[in-house]
């Protein structure tokens, strides 16, 4: 059941920052309130990308909304950026880099990541892993998109907390 809602949310983010890769910032600043990410620091199971800094950056607003949605409020997220390819951190995140932090691969392989390009050789990369630990079931999904106006690789990390909760009867 984790698998199929976690590739169900992974696919929607894909699909989401394929249509919705442009600056939004000020939209997405109305939107949510403003203030980049949920959280203050990249969780202690997930290892940063070499070189990466935290940044400033909001998700788009399309994805906000979508995350929103899906994750009915239990999602979380932070920016970095790297001078590395959206492609390098796809070859960062390993299946077994993972699995030493406790995360599986979504799709069950040792290559976890996808990168996607147009025919310019512009892409994006996203990276989706599952845990259960704790009676939790999490989902935590990597996008790495390449900006143009910087050269630099904006890394997403958004994780979300897939858990069943106790219907009242």
């Amino acid at each position: 059941m984790i698998k199929r809602k976690a590739m169900t949310m992974v696919l929607a983010a894909t699909v989401l920052f394929t249509m919705a890769c442009g600056a939004l910032n000020t939209v997405t600043n109305l939107a949510t309130g403003g203030g980049a990410g949920t959280v203050s620091a990249l969780w202690a199971d997930v290892p940063p990308v070499d070189g990466a800094t935290k940044a400033d950056l909001q998700l788009p607003v399309i994805a906000t909304l979508a995350m929103r949605t899906m994750a009915q409020g239990k999602a979380d997220f932070i920016a970095f950026t790297t001078e590395k390819t959206a492609e390098d951190v796809g070859k960062f995140y390993t299946a077994e880099l993972m699995k030493t932090n406790g995360w599986e691969a979504v799709n069950g392989t040792t290559t976890p990541c996808t990168t996607t390009k147009d025919d310019k050789g512009n892409g994006f990369t996203v990276c989706p892993f599952s845990k259960k630990a704790d009676g939790k079931e999490e989902v935590l999904g990597i996008i790495a998109v390449p900006d143009e106006a910087t050269k630099k690789t904006s890394i997403f990390y958004v994780r979300i907390d897939t858990s069943s909760t106790p219907q009242a009867q």
